[in-house]
């Protein structure tokens, strides 16, 4: 762990979906570069995790953290490759045909809310995190 991350922590996390403090936060930093540095953290009441991004700049230390359904061994898979050109048209042809229509995906038209996807709250964190 670079010690321009660790120093950025805070010493109280704030956890935005259960409102609760933590002493103690499952961080995991996924890599660093040039001043930059990417984490996942998992909030250890209710168990939702989050992506972090601290970016070192002269005026001060900018951090800038969303909600994740993603493990922290998820993340670096995801960055490996980018999107091309050819994924585009590949999806765009793929949702021009027909037979992924199917009725059973279509939301109920008598339905006034939209379906509820579950929350995991049992999900394990994975073993190799940091704890801080």
């Amino acid at each position: 762990m670079s010690s321009f991350w660790k120093k950025q922590l805070p010493d109280v996390f704030h956890c935005p979906v259960c409102q609760k403090h933590h002493q103690a936060l499952h961080v995991r930093m996924l890599g660093s570069e040039e001043g930059t540095s990417l984490s996942h953290a998992t909030c250890p009441s209710c168990q939702h995790s989050f992506l972090y991004v601290l970016k070192e700049q002269s005026e001060g230390t900018i951090s800038v953290g969303m909600i994740t359904d993603l493990l922290p061994d998820d993340v670096p898979h995801l960055l490996e490759d980018k999107v091309s050109l050819d994924d585009i048209l590949a999806l765009h042809a793929w949702l021009k045909h027909p037979s992924w229509k199917r009725d059973d995906w279509k939301i109920s038209q008598k339905s006034e809310t939209h379906p509820q996807v579950p929350i995991d709250k049992k999900r394990k964190i994975s073993h190799n995190s940091d704890h801080i």
